[in-house]
């Protein structure tokens, strides 16, 4: 009896005989601690992966929009702030009233709105690494200290489009008259017309070199008062706009509200006929 156990004991011990109830029960224990392991670890992924894929999602359209300005611009820009884009609705009322201040007859309220956007702006200084990676040549003027005065296009393009307003046959008599008591459209007619007709040709460059890719529907429209019974073009388009305010904000805030000084030094370049 004694012997049959110790056999009964030897064989539970002897690997090379096969597993005991014991032995099994350890190893079905030991799969399945790492089950559990393995599942934990499949869960943390998912985990760490959703979130990772959240994060992209919530910052895809910052990460879109940084990369549409940098393609889609010449040079660096100078502004230093992130830049987005947002959905913008075109008032492009024809016919009907309309309530946009930008299209009011003359008065310092209209000419205020106007000049509110930046059509009248003051420089901004660049260092000469600024400067240089903004696209603009060492040969361009300069103050003592090095730095460079620069203007934004768009301030240019909107005073071009106000100038026109003023030009206007319409306006063209308010702006014109000595009594005005903002800035004259010019001191003469040739002036005037070299003036508008530089900034007529910029802003039909601007939008060749930008077109807008976008198309006008169109309503059946019965309106008596205005004369209109047939089709007729809707103006008011939805669009995907770079966000003005804060960009009009930081050009506003760094501009150089003192008086720039500029002196030419020996070796400027000095160009004889004006670009």
């Amino acid at each position: 009896m004694e012997k049959d156990k110790e056999d009964s004991s030897i064989e539970e011990l002897d690997p090379f005989l096969g597993s005991s109830s014991r032995s099994e029960h350890h190893v079905r224990s030991h799969r399945g601690h790492d089950i559990l392991l393995y599942c934990l670890v499949i869960l943390l992924g998912i985990s760490l992966g959703s979130h990772f894929l959240t994060y992209i999602y919530i910052h895809r359209a910052s990460y879109l929009d940084a990369a549409c300005v940098r393609h889609t611009q010449q040079n660096p820009t100078p502004i230093d702030i992130p830049i987005h884009y947002r959905s913008v609705h075109y008032d492009g009322t024809f016919l009907a009233n309309s309530t946009s201040v930008y299209r009011l007859p003359p008065s310092p309220e209209v000419d205020a709105a106007w000049e509110g956007l930046g059509t009248i702006s003051k420089p901004l200084l660049l260092s000469e690494s600024q400067a240089t990676r903004a696209g603009i040549s060492l040969d361009h003027l300069k103050t003592p200290s090095g730095e460079f005065p620069v203007l934004f296009e768009f301030n240019h393009h909107l005073h071009c489009l106000n100038l026109i307003r003023k030009a206007l046959f319409y306006n063209y008599d308010y702006y014109s008259s000595p009594n005005y008591p903002g800035h004259h459209l010019g001191k003469d007619e040739q002036t005037i017309t070299k003036h508008v007709t530089h900034c007529v040709d910029m802003l039909r460059q601007v939008i060749q070199c930008k077109p807008d890719l976008g198309v006008f529907g169109q309503y059946w429209v019965k309106d008596k008062e205005q004369g209109v019974d047939g089709s007729f073009v809707d103006f008011n388009t939805d669009h995907r706009c770079i966000d003005w305010e804060p960009i009009r904000e930081w050009v506003q805030s760094h501009q150089t509200l003192e008086d720039i000084v500029v002196e030419l030094k020996e070796g400027d370049k000095v160009l004889h006929i004006a670009p």
